[in-house]
């Protein structure tokens, strides 16, 4: 039988995850009703017209406000090509994006957003990044 402890942050964690699709679930379905609101108002004034052929936009994640578009990228691009070929870890990485924006080493949030970007086939602890991946 598995530990107390484990039995108890599993519901912990299920708790979470049900509240979260409740709530999304809550706002799919006041946006399905936005949506046929503003599909009705053309009908008016054009009743032939079909609003299931207009394409549906992507939406983009919301960029974080330390870095510009492809910044991040750039800045761990650079760290690692002026690594000459060494292996570094991803926190090495974010040091230096840290100490090329001039932020504060000491402020974990900062530190935080800028290790969260970091490559996604390194997120493993204590993986490294070689810079021969650069072309």
């Amino acid at each position: 039988m598995a530990d107390p402890h484990v039995i108890s942050a599993l519901r912990e964690k299920r708790a979470k995850v049900a509240g979260c699709i409740v709530r999304l679930e809550r706002q799919l379905d006041q946006r399905r009703a936005d949506l046929t609101h503003i599909d009705g108002v053309p009908r008016l004034f054009e009743p032939e017209s079909d609003p299931e052929l207009i394409q549906p936009k992507r939406t983009y994640a919301r960029r974080t406000r330390y870095f510009a578009r492809n910044e991040l990228s750039r800045l761990c691009s650079d760290a690692l090509r002026e690594a000459g070929g060494a292996l570094m870890t991803t926190d090495e990485i974010a040091g230096r994006v840290i100490e090329a924006k001039c932020f504060d080493a000491a402020d974990t949030f900062c530190a935080r957003q800028s290790g969260s970007k970091r490559w996604r086939s390194s997120d493993r602890p204590g993986s490294k990044v070689g810079s021969n991946r650069l072309g």
